[in-house]
């Protein structure tokens, strides 16, 4: 049954995975330009959530061909067992939230943990309530997004998404398609 299903789905044709290259390098890009404006404009950039999927993202951002111009300053997370460590393969630390506490710079955040945003959210927005400068959010999953924390009305406001955003292609023939040899 799972095997009908992946067939009519078109997991066994490679188009669904030239499909996938397109979408990751495109998130992979939008990404890793907002990072670079924002640094060149004297933001700190910092990452929250330590979890796999953020550190699978973290590389993909150092691992691109044209190094990046940023440093990230370090990944926030407040799990006791990742604190004062390093993120794998790199020279990133792990700091706890309270790293945020004084800021004294404008930062970006890049939401590691999207899946948490609102709580992610609504922790900066208490850390850093005594703040005078700018906190955004980039949220990379599952819509790129750059969100702004108005720390005086609690509220956030979207800023920029990623209009060239790869979307869904439909599959160019029928899954099960006779074979052409």
């Amino acid at each position: 049954q799972r095997l009908e299903h992946e067939k009519e789905i078109g997991v066994r044709e490679d188009f669904l995975y030239a499909k996938f290259k397109v979408r990751a390098l495109s998130v992979q890009s939008w990404v890793h330009n907002r990072i670079e404006e924002h640094y060149a404009r004297g933001y700190k950039i910092f990452g929250y959530g330590a979890a796999a999927k953020g550190i699978v993202l973290l590389h993909t951002l150092l691992a691109k061909t044209d190094r990046p111009a940023y440093l990230f300053e370090a990944v926030i997370d407040d799990e006791p067992m990742k604190l004062h460590r390093y993120c794998p393969g790199t020279n990133i630390p792990v700091e706890s939230s309270d790293h945020l506490r004084d800021t004294d710079s404008p930062l970006l955040i890049v939401v590691f943990a999207w899946n948490f945003i609102n709580e992610i959210a609504q922790k900066i927005r208490s850390l850093t309530f005594n703040s005078t400068q700018p906190i955004k959010l980039l949220v990379p999953f599952p819509d790129q997004r750059i969100l702004s924390l108005n720390l005086t009305s609690g509220e956030t406001s979207i800023l920029g998404t990623n209009t060239a955003a790869a979307r869904p292609w439909p599959m160019p023939f029928r899954a099960g398609r006779r074979s052409v040899i």
